[in-house]
């Protein structure tokens, strides 16, 4: 997997791990392959590893083969730096060497296998004095504990790790990782889990962290709470500078506005959809123990002309915070204000916000093409074919994956479209495919020969996977017929569209094997907030399908109001939502970080990978 931005830290921390002593060679090649390296052109590193490999002697023979292991998986070539490793015979190898050739091993698989990983990782190959070896096992540790969504054990690999740290900043980053791992936890979690009593140093991190997320308490209680906390853990590392970040940011946490209004269409086409992101709003409105001190007041937001009079409404009538509109046209009229008097949440996207208070959110399906493409690129794959339904919806998605994909430096193979309200598809895969052109060449042939000849189509070769924006009827029947068409393997990555929002085995058995991204909500995938979901699903059970994901919407948006201003101060900060993983963009976007699930057996079954990763700048590219 191509996960450039998590791998190159980590194996020039490997580089940097000494070995033990080698049969001289020459300085020069040596030294151009080194810098090779650390220039980032990895393919001439690892070609030049590889020579020197072939001149040395053992254990420096497999000294070089590791170094161009390495160079391997940063290229993002998982393959070779794999048939590489296995060439090595770490039984035979120096303890620090033997640990280095662990390290690279887990290391390719613990994003796809993290299973597998755990188990390369089961103990340290070297002595504890390799402490750089060491911070290296524990961090793969956790990360393949994260990958799992298994955060408990993940913060404790942390904790774990950062004694073999002596960098502040390499201790800073590491705490960020505990405090991470820690947030994903429910406040039930934190509790029930803490099993230890101080000082452990996990216990004293879990207790921190349920502080710091109790919502419910006065400002003025934070900092108490947090001086009896010291007060119990007196010698615990958590560094002071993040102690009181942790502070400043519960109290900004508990200032939750005393009134808040809510802009919604009322009737017409998008009352339903409406009414689905009211009860979820009103489900974390009631769940919060706050709600006695909040007044939520429901509007119309009424046609576009009229949500500017419908918002002042809102804000002359005490509004200090606003959650909509909903409709695109009226966000549009509302983005082009220059100054509005309170934060405002809009339900959608449109063009960029004027105001600095205005912030978009939304389940726009743009956004997952685009992470489809991110998904992909960091998966290893170069040539996307692209399946999209003809018409405006279609249009929208096809153009954000192709424009994303480009930018990561992908091809595009081939692109068709697909009228919807038909259900043989066959035409626009073979177009796809080139199976088309195969079979005219044999017709071709056929007319000059005079004769039938005994003849198979193919399908191109380049292609490395298909990107499809479907809906469920379309996708069940697509599947099997890019199978019957001769694209048994290739991948299939989708929207969340494919998925009708639940688990139906007899009618979703076809869609086998297909990647989609979607809410934490829909795939029921462990949140911070599951046990409010669960009740929730109990109480709206009218809410079906594509509505779920409204409900989570809307369930998001009030519980991002007493965040949304630390989420737009602190770039780097996330809020693990319902809807996903959401952070504030530059551009007042309310972004969110998809859950990735695959079909098996015609149940969406979520990967095994970290389900909030982080999103890729287009600098990331290969060389």
């Amino acid at each position: 997997m191509r996960a450039i931005f998590r791998l190159v830290p980590v194996l020039v921390l490997l580089a940097g791990c000494a070995g033990a002593p080698v049969t001289p060679e020459p300085a020069s090649d040596r030294t151009a392959a080194e810098e090779a390296l650390q220039s980032g052109d990895y393919h001439a590193a690892a070609r030049l590893f590889e020579g020197l490999a072939e001149q040395a002697r053992s254990p420096q023979r497999e000294e070089y083969r590791l170094k161009a292991a390495q160079a391997l998986i940063q290229a993002g070539l998982a393959g070779p730096a794999t048939r590489l490793l296995q060439s090595v015979d770490s039984s035979r190898l120096p303890a620090d060497l033997a640990m280095q050739h662990q390290l690279l091993q887990a290391t390719v698989v613990v994003s796809e296998d993290p299973d597998l990983a755990l188990s390369l990782l089961a103990r340290p190959a070297a002595p504890e004095n390799e402490t750089a070896l060491h911070a290296r096992f524990h961090q793969l540790r956790a990360r393949a504990f994260s990958e799992l969504g298994n955060h408990l054990d993940a913060a404790r690999e942390s904790i774990q790790r950062e004694l073999f740290l002596t960098d502040i900043k390499d201790i800073e980053a590491n705490q960020l990782v505990i405090w991470e791992a820690l947030s994903n936890l429910s406040n039930q979690a934190l509790e029930q889990l803490r099993v230890r009593p101080p000082p452990s140093v996990l216990s004293g991190w879990m207790e921190l962290a349920r502080i710091a997320k109790d919502t419910e308490q006065p400002a003025v209680r934070i900092a108490e709470r947090i001086d009896e906390w010291r007060q119990r853990y007196p010698g615990h590392p958590v560094l002071e500078p993040m102690l009181k970040a942790i502070e400043i940011k519960s109290k900004a946490l508990a200032l939750q506005p005393g009134h808040i209004a809510v802009l919604l269409p009322l009737d017409g086409r998008f009352a339903q959809a409406a009414e689905a992101i009211r009860d979820g709003i009103l489900a974390a409105y009631y769940d919060s123990a706050q709600r006695h001190n909040v007044t939520l007041r429901f509007y119309d937001e009424g046609s576009p002309d009229e949500v500017l009079a419908r918002y002042d409404t809102a804000v002359n009538q005490g509004a200090e915070f606003v959650i909509g509109p909903l409709g695109k046209e009226a966000v549009r009229i509302l983005a082009r204000e220059e100054q509005l008097p309170v934060p405002t949440i809009a339900l959608n996207h449109a063009e960029p916000s004027a105001s600095e208070s205005l912030f978009q959110f939304s389940l726009a399906p743009e956004t997952e093409a685009r992470q489809i493409a991110e998904l992909a690129w960091l998966e290893g794959h170069n040539n996307a074919a692209v399946l999209a339904p003809a018409g405006a919806w279609g249009d929208r998605v096809r153009e954000s994956f192709l424009q994303r994909w480009e930018e990561l430096g992908g091809t595009i193979a081939s692109t068709s479209e697909y009228d919807a309200e038909q259900s043989d598809f066959s035409d626009p895969i073979k177009r796809m495919l080139s199976i088309d052109a195969s079979e005219r060449r044999s017709m071709a042939v056929r007319d000059v020969i005079g004769r039938q000849v005994e003849f198979e189509a193919y399908r191109r070769q380049d292609v490395d996977f298909v990107f499809l924006a479907a809906f469920p009827r379309q996708a069940r029947l697509i599947r099997p017929q890019l199978r019957y068409h001769r694209a048994i393997g290739l991948p299939i990555y989708a929207t969340s569209h494919v998925y009708a929002g639940h688990v139906d085995p007899a009618q979703d058995r076809d869609m086998e094997g297909i990647i989609f991204g979607d809410t934490p909500w829909t795939l029921n995938a462990e949140t911070s907030h599951a046990p409010l979901r669960q009740k929730v699903r109990t109480v709206l059970k009218r809410h079906t399908g594509s509505l779920q994901r409204l409900v989570a919407l809307g369930l998001d948006a009030y519980l991002l109001v007493p965040r949304l201003s630390l989420l737009d101060s602190y770039p780097n900060d996330r809020f693990q939502g319902e809807t996903g993983n959401l952070h504030v963009a530059p551009d007042n976007r309310i972004q969110r970080q998809l859950v990735w699930a695959r079909f098996k057996h015609g149940e969406p079954q979520v990967l095994p990978r970290t389900l909030f990763a982080e999103p890729i700048e287009a600098d990331d590219a290969r060389e």
